[in-house]
């Protein structure tokens, strides 16, 4: 008989047994990925109280230092936005944090993918530029926020980027000496105490030049455009000055530079619009001084000493570079050597002698293939009727 129910009550115990492994155990509920979920979840009803939100999905992965939210959709009650029209929506938000075998850095990358919003969700100023883009909405295929603090020095590595579809590729990098806050005045509004090694500003057209250079004056983009870019750049950095010292009628020396800078770039920019790229050229650490620079303008540039080039001087500085290229003619071709520099372009073969363009005389500069670049100068070419002038080389 006890044999009998024995077996009788194994029976009715395994269908029980076999649900609850589908359960949710007391394990489950006080796991640490569980734990932090939850954290995360109360974190979203704050959010709640400032913007409509719904998403998809939230998974939690400690081990890999990973939070995943999928399908968001917001509602941000923005102040411009009367009609409550502005719905941002994104496929993706991945939050990487530090390693666990990491114990003396602090990581933190936020990784935003297919985020899209209308133009309602912008204020007039900017609805505006997104008109004359030609766009009434902006999709960010990709967008990044990485953070890489150290804490025995507290030093810092800080990368924005952002892949704008239709527009530009944005790259902003900061990289510190020293980072963090002084909160002994006012502990709500800390004052940055930083000490910056470098900073790097990289904008790669992909679209945005083609809708706004129509609507650039041709002084701008024209013949002799550098000067014109200097001279109007000069005059307003002697009117930012004034802001500071309303008796001032010369620039500095890093504003000197900088002016320098932006009239030698323009021009080659103007005959390749791909990559503008805005750095500081700094010697050693500098601290940047925020009260100071609110004061006088002046300041920034003195402390920052900003460059303008297309392309990051880690870059430049392996010009010039040397390649063996084929001129062609319209009747046969030659072979020489083409000379990338950081000023120009210089073709040296037994038939010519030696070419050289400046960016400046560059009215374009298209690498058709890997192997083809074709160079369009402000010469007049005679047998195309007064035509701008082409030279073709195979590489």
């Amino acid at each position: 008989m006890r044999r009998l129910l024995a077996s009788a009550a194994v029976t009715a115990l395994v269908p029980t047994l076999a649900l609850a492994q589908d359960r949710v155990t007391l394990w489950d509920v006080f796991s640490a990925d569980r734990l932090v979920q939850g954290a995360l979840q109360s974190g979203i009803g704050l959010i709640r109280t400032q913007m409509d939100m719904q998403y998809g999905d939230l998974s939690v992965d400690l081990r890999r230092s990973r939070v995943t939210m999928t399908d968001i959709t917001a509602w941000p009650f923005f102040d411009w936005d009367e009609s409550g029209l502005c719905e941002i929506g994104i496929d993706r938000i991945t939050l990487l944090a530090t390693p666990i075998d990491l114990a003396d850095r602090i990581t933190l990358k936020a990784r935003f993918g297919g985020v899209r919003l209308p133009a309602d969700c912008l204020p007039e100023e900017a609805r505006e530029g997104l008109a004359i883009a030609g766009l009434d909405s902006v999709e960010i295929p990709r967008l990044t926020f990485d953070i890489d603090y150290g804490m025995p020095k507290s030093d810092a590595l800080v990368r924005v980027y952002a892949d704008v579809a239709n527009v530009a590729t944005v790259d902003l990098t900061g990289d510190f000496a020293y980072f963090w806050f002084d909160g002994r005045d006012d502990l709500d509004e800390p004052m940055p105490v930083w000490f910056l090694n470098g900073a790097t500003l990289s904008v790669e057209n992909h679209g945005i030049w083609q809708a706004v250079a129509p609507m650039i004056p041709p002084e701008f983009t024209g013949e002799g455009a550098g000067l014109t870019v200097e001279g109007m750049l000069g005059q307003g950095m002697i009117e930012l000055n004034r802001e500071g010292d309303p008796d001032a009628s010369t620039m500095n020396d890093a504003q000197r530079a900088f002016v320098r800078s932006v009239a030698e770039a323009w021009p080659a920019f103007l005959a390749a619009p791909e990559t503008l790229v805005l750095e500081t050229a700094l010697d050693g650490d500098v601290y940047l001084d925020f009260p100071a620079m609110e004061d006088d303008p002046a300041e920034i540039f003195a402390a920052l000493n900003p460059r303008m080039a297309l392309a990051p001087a880690r870059v430049t500085s392996a010009l010039p570079v040397e390649l063996r290229a084929e001129h062609n003619h319209r009747i046969g071709s030659c072979r020489g050597r083409l000379t990338l520099e950081a000023e120009g372009i210089t073709f040296v073969s037994g038939d010519h002698g030696r070419w050289h363009w400046p960016f400046a005389d560059l009215r374009e500069m298209t690498r058709k293939n890997p192997r083809e670049l074709e160079l369009v100068t402000g010469e007049r070419e005679a047998l195309r009727l007064g035509g701008a002038k082409r030279y073709d080389f195979k590489l």
